[in-house]
């Protein structure tokens, strides 16, 4: 889904963007005009979803930049199908957002029936191509002359194909499976020391696609600090005044990826900005009873609303990273 107008900066680049890189894609490719939506309809109150948590546009639903979204379609109480949670969401018009989005439609569909590919889809969107994969296929026409015996080759082999790639995607995902299972084994029988701890959380942010450069080095150094519970705010204040020329959400489009695959343990990271400047860095607990901050003039001050004792930030840092995905704290 992009969101975009006249007035926001790159849809006109990212739609043509978009529109080379993902017609094979299974999913349905919708633009919304800001400008035209009604703030009260689905769309509408989808362009509405937090800004701050990278989600959506805001509270007024428009934007100075462009706003691509990546969202599961799951099926209402009122048996209809409606936009669920975001995979992926995106600002700005930059080349190789089509790509990540190609790669994040695989989590989009997994709840959907037939992991997207088979019956029970969604009819497409208005003015889709029907054609195109993914889409749903328009009946035969009792009128229409018989296929010759090289479209029937070619029906069988586009049905062979299909069938291939869907017992791929299946032992493709069985293979996940069993390699998470084996790796949660491991880590439950040995122990790891910092050193290890410390890695575990850069490879974490490798397999969340967390694009090197300033902003990557100020979430691992944050990271490995939160994993030791020992703080060096002068050195992560440094790293923030690295970090400038952020577009509006630039910040939490940065961290989207990691927080989505952080959100199933309970925790999330927010950076709060400022004239394209980091001023704060935070690591919090789902509920927000547990949470560790650093500003950019390098105090770190915490919060614990679980207990009455005080705690130190160590302390609360150690309990928050007991939640962080397995391999960056095992």
């Amino acid at each position: 889904m992009v969101f975009g107008s006249r007035q926001a900066k790159d849809t006109e680049k990212l739609l043509a963007t978009l529109d080379q890189n993902m017609k094979e894609g299974k999913a349905d490719y919708i633009f919304v005009d800001t400008d035209r939506l009604d703030p009260n309809s689905e769309l509408g109150q989808v362009a509405r979803r937090s800004e701050e948590r990278g989600l959506g546009l805001g509270e007024d639903g428009k934007s100075d930049l462009a706003f691509t979204g990546v969202y599961k379609v799951e099926k209402g109480a009122d048996g209809q199908y409606h936009l669920g949670n975001s995979v992926a969401t995106f600002w700005g018009g930059r080349p190789e957002i089509s790509a990540i989005m190609n790669d994040q439609l695989k989590y989009a569909t997994r709840t959907v029936p037939g992991d997207g590919s088979q019956p029970d889809r969604l009819p497409p969107a208005p003015g889709a191509d029907a054609g195109r994969p993914g889409a749903d296929i328009t009946p035969p026409n009792p009128d229409a002359p018989p296929q010759t015996d090289a479209e029937k080759a070619q029906a069988a082999a586009n049905a062979k194909a299909e069938a291939e790639a869907r017992a791929q995607a299946a032992k493709d995902q069985a293979e996940r499976e069993a390699a998470e299972a084996q790796r949660a084994k491991e880590i439950s029988e040995r122990q790891y020391s910092m050193p290890e701890w410390k890695e575990g959380w850069s490879k974490f942010l490798d397999r969340a696609g967390m694009e090197a450069g300033p902003m990557r080095d100020l979430a691992d150094k944050f990271g490995q600090q939160m994993l030791s519970g020992q703080f060096d705010g002068k050195e992560l204040a440094g790293l923030m005044a690295k970090v400038e020329g952020l577009d509006r959400g630039g910040a939490a489009q940065m961290l989207s990826q990691v927080n989505q695959e952080l959100q199933d343990n309970g925790v999330s990271i927010r950076a709060t900005q400022k004239d394209g400047k980091i001023e704060s860095l935070e690591m919090k607990s789902a509920d927000g009873k547990l949470s560790v901050l650093v500003d950019q003039n390098g105090n770190v001050s915490a919060r614990n609303d679980m207990v009455s004792t005080g705690e130190s930030p160590e302390q609360i840092s150690l309990r928050l990273a007991k939640k962080i995905e397995a391999d960056a704290c095992p």
